[in-house]
């Protein structure tokens, strides 16, 4: 979304958990521990494997789209760190909704994947939700901790926003896109047409959540149907 945004150039590539980490580590150079994405490889040898650093780099690249603005940076800061905890909670409770619903499961391969293919395939990707589970998971933590935990970053959010239209004072930025993106694993942002929700979309579900901060929810999804698709000029994305 910030490249997007900011009218950076790129090229997107999916990546696949297990069958794409092998390739990452190797463009990456990062051999040992624990590796993921977002990640931006670029000329010269960059390589950001965090978000942020990624933002910063966008940031950075293209001052004028105001993504991260100076006088504000130590609250786009604290905010980008609120969204990681927002998404982290909601991940660990959305792979244990996945894991009990094999519907969940087989809607989460990619489109590259045919239909026919994916049955077969199930115990691989069973593998890779409770290898998820192993990775992000903390020991001793229940899914009522997380569930509670989640609960008190959405009032965060909630208490931030305070009747505003965006989370700072002085606009849209890049802490209303990173808040809104890991909201997308409390309940994903509703399709055109109001479709009846997919078997994944509803294990990506926290229904009670939900149901306690609709406010909330309803202000990410007018964040995403203004900026989503336009970039700081206005130009369609």
């Amino acid at each position: 979304w910030a490249l997007d945004y900011a009218e950076v150039a790129y090229q997107f590539e999916e990546y696949l958990p297990q069958i794409s980490t092998p390739w990452l580590r190797l463009r990456t150079r990062r051999w040992r521990g624990p590796i993921s994405v977002p990640v931006l490889l670029g000329e010269g040898g960059l390589c950001l494997l965090d978000s942020w650093d990624i933002a910063l780099q966008v940031n950075q690249d293209q001052p004028l789209a105001g993504l991260i603005p100076t006088l504000c940076l130590d609250q786009v800061q604290a905010m980008n760190q609120l969204s990681e905890s927002i998404f982290n909670a909601a991940r660990m409770l959305m792979v244990n909704r996945a894991l009990q619903d094999k519907d969940a499961l087989l809607e989460a391969f990619p489109d590259l994947f045919p239909r026919w293919s994916r049955r077969p395939m199930l115990p691989v990707m069973r593998r890779t939700f409770g290898m998820l589970l192993k990775k992000y998971g903390e020991p001793g933590v229940s899914l009522a901790e997380y569930q509670q935990r989640l609960d008190g970053f959405m009032l965060r959010v909630r208490e931030q926003l305070d009747g505003k239209p965006y989370l700072l004072d002085r606009g849209f930025c890049y802490a209303d896109m990173t808040v809104v993106a890991a909201m997308a694993m409390v309940k994903p942002v509703p399709r055109a047409g109001s479709p009846a929700p997919t078997a994944y979309e509803r294990a990506n579900t926290c229904d009670g959540i939900v149901t306690r901060y609709e406010d909330v929810l309803d202000w990410r999804d007018g964040v995403v149907a203004r900026h989503r698709r336009r970039t700081y000029l206005g130009n369609p994305v």
